[in-house]
């Protein structure tokens, strides 16, 4: 085998590194920014820990880069911070020189018992193959602790993960076969070099197996949160059609109200008095007699904005809704609750707790085919924002959470709408800006 198909060989060995790295930093604090700008960060990184191969021939330094460019890329592609982008690079470095030092002796012992000479590239690179595989299978065990340690282990099948174990076993028992027979002198020529490209192959495919099942597992969450949103957002339109329903039974009520008196009157001209004090108080338990406000005349939007409305009093949050005449007309129900909900939402956690705390929210038409929906509220600590300008959450396990706003993305993508976010942070006020292009919907 020549010099070059061993460059090819850590070349590839580079890669699934990478590869490695991605899925590691990943499930320690999920990539806000795009796939390319990630791969390529990686691809960087590893390219220098590839041609240092070159430029250094002692272990010590190369792993120094390996660790230094891991921490570079916790700490700046990924927003850890410093503390822990040490951590994770030291543990990398650790297990990596361990999967070496185990694999290196395992060969050492083949190559004593068949009673080898001296080692070839062949070999070599067989028992890099094996220590990578070895490394594959620590960092998807210390991806699964961190995963349990943060509460974020639902979706993993136990069968699924020994499975992975099971096929990484029995590919470096194949790779490791292969070893024993390039040891024993049983491969020669053209086959030598086949075996290592199978080898390779070998290793890729297990990276790319651990990385569609991280994937499919991110994919499967996402979408099962996304469900939790759409059913949450149906439960709110069905409530609201239930306040609505109560609000036609008031003006029921209201209009029978003279027939009511009438037989409250009889009852006490009567002197039945027992009969009369029933009577009203089955009228004053009925839903239509419960009070109702109305803050703009879409009945649904009323509704949601005086729940709202009462949630900001407890809280003690002042709030000023400010809606025009027929501007939301145009949306359906469940549209309709999702957005105002999720705003409010958004903006309630934000003030709640913050000095003279306040919701300002305006809605009004602009031109006759645009809607405007400003609102401003209290915000004492400053958002985080993702690589696109996009509002990203603070809580902790931020994977979980953020589909209110995807939920508002996908109305204005329906609307050809946008949105715009400020942040003053000398007032501490946050600013929301939504347009929407809606046309006939008058």
């Amino acid at each position: 085998m020549n010099f070059t198909v061993y460059n090819l060989v850590y070349l590839i060995i580079c890669i699934a590194e990478a590869l490695i790295a991605c899925q590691y930093f990943g499930s320690i604090r999920m990539y806000e920014g795009s796939r390319s700008i990630q791969f390529a960060s990686c691809g960087v990184c590893y390219a220098l820990i590839y041609l240092m191969q070159f430029l250094s021939d002692g272990a010590g330094i190369s792993l120094l880069l390996f660790f230094v460019l891991n921490f570079l890329l916790g700490y700046f592609l990924h927003g850890i911070s410093p503390g822990r982008a040490a951590l994770a690079a030291g543990i990398m470095a650790a297990l990596l020189l361990a999967a070496e030092w185990m694999m290196n002796g395992i060969v050492n012992s083949m190559f004593i018992m068949a009673g080898g000479s001296q080692k070839t590239l062949g070999t070599i690179a067989l028992s890099a193959v094996m220590a990578r595989l070895l490394y594959l299978v620590f960092m998807w065990i210390l991806i699964r602790i961190w995963c349990i340690l943060n509460r974020d282990d639902e979706e993993y099948c136990v069968f699924g993960m020994v499975s992975l174990y099971l096929v990484t076993a029995a590919s470096c028992l194949v790779v490791g076969v292969l070893a024993e027979l390039e040891i024993r002198r049983l491969i020669t020529g053209r086959m030598r070099w086949m075996t290592v490209c199978g080898a390779m192959a070998i290793l890729l495919a297990n990276v790319l197996i651990y990385w569609n099942s991280s994937q499919s597992r991110r994919h499967y969450r996402e979408y099962t949160e996304t469900q939790v949103q759409l059913e949450k957002e149906n439960a709110q339109a069905e409530y609201y059609r239930m306040l609505a329903k109560r609000s036609e039974e008031q003006k029921i009520l209201i209009h029978d109200i003279r027939k009511h008196l009438s037989q409250l009157d009889s009852l006490l001209q009567t002197q039945d008095y027992a009969n009369a004090s029933a009577y009203v108080n089955e009228l004053l338990g009925t839903p239509a007699l419960q009070p109702a406000v109305r803050i703009c005349d879409n009945e649904m939007a009323s509704l949601i904005l005086g729940q709202y409305k009462e949630r900001c009093r407890e809280q003690k949050v002042q709030f000023y809704p400010d809606v025009r005449s027929k501007c939301l007309d145009f949306l359906s129900l469940k549209e309709l609750t999702a957005l105002l909900s999720n705003l409010l939402d958004n903006a309630l956690e934000a003030s709640a707790g913050a000095p003279d705390a306040f919701i300002d929210l305006r809605i009004m038409q602009k031109a006759k085919t645009q809607v405007v929906i400003r609102m401003d509220n209290s915000c004492t600590i400053p958002p985080r924002l993702s690589k696109q300008g996009a509002l990203l959450t603070h809580k902790p396990d931020a994977a979980k959470h953020g589909f209110g706003m995807k939920s508002i993305g996908g109305i204005l993508k329906k609307y050809n709408g946008t949105i715009e976010t400020i942040y003053d942070e000398k007032k501490q006020v946050f600013h929301t800006i939504i347009y929407m292009s809606v046309h006939n919907f008058m």
